[in-house]
């Protein structure tokens, strides 16, 4: 999986989701951006190879729907991301909040040029 350092390093700093925008559909992304108090991540596909970048650029206004009252988005909204695990399947699971402050994880994974979301607790 390729920059997953990038995302480790926002949950080891406990980042808190923002924003959540993209553009096609909240489970279904052509393009997702995670926006974090500490910066924005944008999780990308190539086939079924899923990428994380940093953005630094800002969007066209028109180009991304927000998601924050989206599934599975709204969920984890304000949240820190607090663990991030790479599973043999190439998707990469999300924590938001500790196991013991009632935990949402959300999987991310690649097909066919699209970001999926999904979640799993």
């Amino acid at each position: 999986m390729d920059s997953l350092p990038l995302l480790e390093a926002v949950a080891l700093n406990r980042g808190i989701l923002l924003r959540c925008s993209g553009k096609a559909h909240a489970n279904r992304s052509r393009r997702l951006r995670l926006t974090f108090d500490i910066g924005i991540v944008e999780p990308r596909a190539e086939g079924s190879r899923l990428s994380f970048e940093v953005s630094t650029r800002e969007p066209e206004p028109t180009s991304l729907n927000v998601w924050d009252e989206e599934e599975p988005w709204w969920k984890v909204l304000g949240h820190p991301l607090v663990l991030v695990e790479e599973h043999a399947n190439e998707c990469v699971r999300l924590q938001w909040r500790h196991n013991d402050d009632n935990p949402k994880i959300i999987e991310l994974s690649a097909k066919n040029d699209f970001v999926l979301a999904k979640e799993i607790l």
